[in-house]
């Protein structure tokens, strides 16, 4: 009797082993096949890479070049082989973590049209007829270059009446071609568009790192008009106070209010405005952060606990939040892992994520791994944040 129940319980010691193993290397092989071939690491990357039972092999090209191919190996318990990726191998990364507000102001490549306005007329006020929408960006006046809102201006003081106006359109990224007959003011006696115009945009985001050469990126998202990022000719990077929060709820979003210092004495260039990000370099190291961080890859990010790095109430802090879904991608998306704010102070200072948080960084195991992007609007608690590998 004795030794049937010894039999019963080894039996079921190697039945409990065995769904540990399996459990185990399910939970592995999903990690696993999340990790994009093509992806870039460093070393440090894989040290820090935490696949639990899975141990990761790094073998990379010699060379002196910045970046070389490699492979990247996985193995069970270190024994048993799960998956091997094609990678590219980089030196190690640190960037200075940013965190802080930063105003920006941008000029436009053209002239954006920013109002369909009207024009008073001897028969009214009338709208000009012609295919431009409110969006749409001026790059030419039949030919003459159009390069901001004064060379608008002027083509305008010098025409004349009577001939169509062929106007040069970029409408999201596709360059359009448009006939118009201005309208002659009764007032002035010129000839108009009725348009608004603007040659320069600005906004308030939040610095996301800044690297050793002073190069920096932020806002995790470029400045859109109409969802659409706009093509500038580059602009300035101003100090930038956080005054006040609107803090958010279900279905309003909330919003940092910041106030650009010194509109005479920029700290720094903006030369870039992209999906993933504004890029620009400060013109000293004065007041920027000295600490440096690791970069983490796409390799790091786990579901779990992290931290955003953003400026509230005065000064920067680290908050805590969690990644409830980091999302496996080989392509470029700005819309990389939901996390949820979990942080009792930041939800009772602003019920959550606001804007001008775009571009937070993200911090998980002492790595920078990304930046906030977008809030959730019907849960302010919640937004998408976006991998680093797609900004740096």
């Amino acid at each position: 009797m004795e030794k049937r129940k010894s039999v019963k319980f080894g039996l079921f010691v190697i039945a409990a082993i065995a769904v540990y193993f399996l459990i185990t290397y399910i939970q592995a092989a999903i990690y696993v096949c999340s990790v994009p071939t093509g992806i870039t690491v460093t070393p440090y990357n894989v040290s820090k890479s935490g696949f639990g039972a899975v141990a990761c092999e790094l073998s990379m090209d010699d060379g002196e070049a910045s970046t070389s191919s490699g492979k990247l190996s996985f193995k069970l318990f270190g024994l048993l082989p799960l998956r091997t990726v094609d990678i590219l191998c980089a030196k190690d990364k640190q960037v200075r973590l940013g965190g802080f507000p930063l105003g920006i102001v941008m000029n436009v490549d053209g002239v954006l049209v920013d109002e369909i306005g009207f024009v008073d007329t001897a028969a009214g006020r009338v709208s000009i007829d012609g295919n431009i929408k409110s969006g749409d960006i001026i790059l030419n006046l039949n030919d003459t270059k159009i390069a901001n809102a004064e060379d608008f201006a002027s083509f305008m003081d010098f025409y004349d009446g009577g001939d169509k106006i062929k106007v040069t359109l970029n409408r999201n990224g596709r360059i359009l071609c448009v006939g118009v007959y201005p309208l002659k003011d009764e007032l002035s006696g010129k000839y108009k568009l009725g348009l608004w115009v603007k040659d320069t945009v600005s906004g308030v985001g939040t610095t996301s790192f800044v690297k050793s050469d002073n190069t920096f990126a932020a806002l995790g998202h470029g400045i859109a008009v109409n969802d659409n990022v706009l093509p500038i000719t580059g602009g300035n990077a101003y100090d930038c106070d956080i005054v006040g929060v609107n803090k958010g709820a279900k279905g309003v979003p909330g919003e940092l209010k910041g106030v650009l210092k010194d509109l005479d004495n920029p700290i720094g260039s903006v030369y870039r405005n992209t999906q993933y990000g504004v890029y620009g370099k400060f013109d000293s190291e004065t007041q920027l952060p000295e600490k440096y961080y690791h970069i983490g890859s796409r390799l790091n990010v786990r579901n779990g606990k992290a931290k955003i790095y953003t400026t509230v109430d005065g000064k920067a802090d680290f908050y805590d939040i969690e990644i409830i879904r980091a999302m496996p991608q080989s392509e470029r998306s700005d819309k990389s892992m939901v996390v949820r704010v979990t942080d009792k102070r930041l939800l009772e200072l602003c019920g959550g994520i606001v804007r001008g948080m775009s571009g937070s960084p993200i911090i998980q195991n002492d790595m920078v791994v990304g930046a906030l992007t977008h809030v959730f609007v019907n849960d302010p608690t919640k937004g998408y944040g976006l991998y680093l590998d797609w900004m740096y």
